[in-house]
């Protein structure tokens, strides 16, 4: 998805939020896996009121206890997704269309983790994709992320900025 289209709807999946809460899923000893802790360490920098940032790794539902105290009004799960893609190409997933496929590290479905959430807490959930290297490993010390994935999450954080502006 383009970045504009990625932005619009990404503002409008947020429309109408009070508290944010958002969710970096991955294995960050895998340069594969890492986009999504990357990508909610740089959310947390905005330093936005109103939202909370959960470095949730390979296990999400680990989390669950702390959302139900916090009953933020969106949740933003933010993982590594190979959707067939370049690398770096970032886009909104619907539940449904991951629902039975098992996300390489997680020791839980995310769509058991989403279902949970909008079922037992009322929440909106945005599940986003980041299309990770596609490169195997070489062995050699690896830059943490590719520079097109590098980008696309700045770009991430550039969209959740924008459409999280009005949370004060």
């Amino acid at each position: 998805m383009d970045a504009g289209r990625f932005e619009e709807e990404f503002a409008r999946a947020l429309a109408g939020a009070t508290r944010v809460a958002v969710l970096g899923v991955g294995d960050d000893l895998n340069p594969r896996d890492r986009p999504g802790i990357l990508a909610a360490i740089l959310i947390h920098a905005l330093e936005r009121p109103n939202v909370t940032v959960y470095l949730a790794g390979t296990m999400p539902e680990n989390f669950t206890g702390a959302l139900r105290k916090e009953r933020p009004s969106h949740v933003v799960l933010i993982d590594a997704a190979d959707m067939g893609r370049p690398p770096g190409n970032v886009d909104l997933l619907h539940p449904g269309a991951v629902r039975g496929q098992r996300f390489s590290t997680h020791a839980m479905p995310l769509t058991l983790v989403i279902e949970y959430l909008e079922k037992e807490l009322g929440t909106a959930v945005v599940l986003v994709g980041v299309q990770p290297d596609a490169s195997p490993p070489t062995g050699e010390a690896e830059p943490v992320v590719s520079p097109a994935v590098a980008e696309s999450l700045y770009r991430l954080r550039d969209a959740f900025s924008k459409a999280t502006r009005g949370l004060w």
